[in-house]
């Protein structure tokens, strides 16, 4: 499937799941162990990135730059990545969504929130479940800002979590979404 299928597809309020090819293991392990309740064995894809379609060939996502609103790193989502795209199992104010995400446009990336979240995710790995605790919006993780923009638009994507909780492979998993289509590069 090509950019332009694509974009034919996509509405606004769609999330875009990705996954750079050729990134380091240390990612998967990171990136591959979902707080949805899915049985890991169930767990697919495997996806390290959220961005949020907002119409118009346009983007909202948080990346190492902070959250930007982008019209030229649409095109980049889908030349070296597997690419996932999920639209929301019920209705919600998908207006109100976007607005939610371009008032945190100014907030940075948050580099140390990414260590917590490995901490985290390794103790899962080893059977020791943990909450992060202390969330704040001084900076954010691209699935916690998904998560607090759907929140404001009265969609909670996975109820009793704490955004900063949640990453990218959690919406595919959760079953408040379904998969529209998929266009996978590599394996």
């Amino acid at each position: 499937m090509n950019l332009e299928e694509i974009t034919k597809i996509l509405k606004p309020g769609d999330l875009i799941l990705t996954k750079k090819l050729h990134r380091p293991i240390v990612d998967d392990l990171i990136w591959s162990c979902s707080i949805s309740g899915v049985p890991k064995e169930l767990q697919n894809p495997k996806v390290s990135h959220v961005a949020i379609y907002i119409g118009n060939e346009e983007i909202i996502e948080q990346t190492w730059d902070g959250t930007r609103q982008s019209k030229e790193e649409y095109p980049i989502l889908f030349k070296d990545y597997n690419v996932y795209i999920i639209r929301a199992n019920k209705e919600f104010n998908v207006e109100k969504f976007i607005i939610g995400l371009q008032k945190l446009i100014t907030i940075p990336f948050g580099k140390c929130k990414v260590l917590r979240l490995i901490v985290q995710r390794f103790l899962r790995k080893l059977g020791i479940k943990i909450k992060l605790k202390g969330h704040n919006t001084k900076t954010l993780l691209c699935g916690e800002l998904t998560a607090i923009a759907l929140r404001e638009a009265g969609f909670d994507p996975m109820p009793g979590f704490d955004p900063i909780e949640i990453i990218p492979l959690d919406y595919y998993n959760c079953g408040n979404f379904h998969e529209i289509t998929r266009s996978v590069i590599g394996k």
